[in-house]
């Protein structure tokens, strides 16, 4: 059976998995994760199938079928509990969805780390980066025992088999800062790898940090919120956070496949821009909303008004200025190719060979576009000129 096939049966086992965690969904916190899981079996049975010598596309069914495999377990607990209760508490040790269940640290763990670590062509940055894997999978064993051995009741009245330490809060903040410290370590592989590639790699790597720097945005936007406001009063709040777990899968499938890899510079310059924008646009509101509450006391529906119109005049002119500071930083290509059409319109306007304005076209063509064949036609029919070029197609 060739891997292709094996990593179709593997999607397809874990697409069932799926369903009947979907069937027995019952809040918006559980339908996230559903979605983070739903899509990283999509995408690692695409790369496992396209790319089986990849393991990153294994590492994902992996992530996902550790997570899936929770919940007919303990449907199948729950059944055993009263005729075999001893087999029932190790399954539900295992399966339960509770507070302090164990079971979200070693996808998580394997996720972070060694995921990261194999990113994108499966293999460590260097032979140097050993030790640090092997430091990572003796934390993330240690985190996964501790988490497990915790003394608590798997389901009320039913204590965990594997119960030997009290619920000790430092052993807990311990384990989960092994799993930060390991996680960071992970993303810096990325940065070595980013330094010594070029092309296809650094792309591939460009993709995956934006998507990490998006979820850590907004887990610490979350976060924040979460201080400010206690969380049972956002119950949807960390379900987003959830949801853009996703972002990470999706973005290694685009890197790994190569779909669309080069546009990753146009779509990181327009999320720059517009989160700029969207602050710049939100503090003129604050600002204008302050100041006229200030002069004009007893008239806070003229102040929002006032603000709104404020805001929404200097949207435009800030998108604009701050797109093509942006694009200079991160679109660069983009830039200098507007650049480019903007001279050629200039040097045009006073051109009159035409065949000074042809080579002039190929060559701002062949810098811009880079296409491998340029044709110029003044009429149906009648070409004055067409070359080959050496840039890439």
């Amino acid at each position: 059976m060739s891997r292709p096939a094996i990593a179709a049966a593997l999607g397809a086992v874990l697409a069932g998995l799926w369903g009947y965690a979907v069937v027995l969904a019952a809040d918006l916190g559980v339908w996230a994760i559903l979605v983070f899981l739903g899509v990283t079996i999509a995408v690692g049975t695409v790369v496992a199938a396209r790319v089986p010598g990849n393991p990153i596309g294994w590492m994902l069914l992996a992530v996902a079928a550790f997570f899936l495999v929770q919940a007919p377990i303990e449907a199948l607990g729950e059944r055993l509990l009263d005729t075999h209760p001893a087999l029932a508490s190790w399954l539900l040790w295992f399966g339960a969805d509770r507070d302090d269940t164990w079971t979200w640290y070693p996808p998580l763990w394997f996720l972070f780390t060694q995921v990261l670590l194999h990113f994108p062509d499966g293999r460590l940055p260097s032979p140097r980066w050993r030790p640090f894997r092997l430091g990572t999978w003796v934390v993330g064993v240690v985190g996964t025992v501790t988490l497990a051995v915790i003394r608590s009741d798997v389901v009320p009245g039913v204590a965990s088999p594997a119960g030997l330490i009290s619920n000790e809060h430092v052993l807990v903040l311990l384990a989960l800062l092994g799993l930060v410290v390991c996680a960071l370590g992970s993303a810096a592989s990325l940065v070595v790898r980013y330094r010594h590639a070029s092309g296809v790699v650094r792309e591939q790597i460009t993709w995956v940090t934006f998507a990490v720097v998006l979820v850590i945005s907004v887990y610490a936007i979350s976060l924040t919120a979460g201080v400010v406001v206690a969380r049972a009063e956002l119950p949807w709040l960390w379900s987003l956070v959830s949801l853009w777990y996703s972002l990470i899968p999706i973005s290694m499938g685009i890197a790994i496949l190569r779909y669309r890899l080069w546009e990753i510079d146009r779509i990181l310059s327009r999320t720059v821009a517009y989160a700029l924008v969207t602050a710049l646009v939100l503090g003129v509101y604050a600002l204008t909303v302050t100041t006229v509450a200030r002069l004009l006391p007893s008239s806070s529906t003229l102040a929002v008004a006032l603000a709104t119109l404020t805001a929404a005049a200097a949207f435009r002119p800030l998108l604009a200025r701050v797109q093509g500071r942006v694009d200079r930083r991160f679109d660069r290509a983009r830039f200098d190719g507007l650049r480019e059409v903007e001279a050629f319109a200039e040097r045009l306007a006073g051109a009159v060979d035409p065949d000074a304005v042809t080579a002039d076209l190929r060559s701002v063509l062949d810098r811009t576009l880079a296409p491998s064949r340029v044709g110029v036609w003044t009429a149906p029919g009648r070409t004055i000129g067409s070359t080959g070029s050496s840039a890439r197609t």
